[in-house]
């Protein structure tokens, strides 16, 4: 979908990742830095490719941080994603799919 550039909403959580780690400090922060540091490479390496940071990176921190197990992470994603499926699924039986 952002292959010119960046998800804008990685921006987004992006900071908030980074407050949530400041508050926490610690491994929390250890953590945000490393996550900022992969992407700042991949940026880097991948960037003119079209590869970039995506939601997922900062988002899977911010439930880490909120104390959801990582193990959860595919679960949470998914959540955040039903409304979009159920919509094109919706769509695609109004077009007499």
């Amino acid at each position: 979908m952002y292959k010119r550039f960046a998800d804008p909403r990685t921006v987004y959580l992006k900071d908030l990742a980074r407050r949530l780690a400041v508050s926490k400090g610690g491994d929390y922060l250890r953590l945000f830095e490393t996550a900022r540091a992969l992407e700042d490479a991949v940026e880097k390496h991948l960037g003119h490719k079209g590869v970039h940071a995506n939601t997922d990176l900062y988002a899977s921190l911010i439930y880490y941080m909120l104390g959801f197990p990582m193990e959860y992470n595919p679960a949470n994603f998914a959540l955040a994603r039903i409304v979009g499926w159920v919509a094109h699924v919706l769509e695609y039986w109004n077009m007499g799919g």
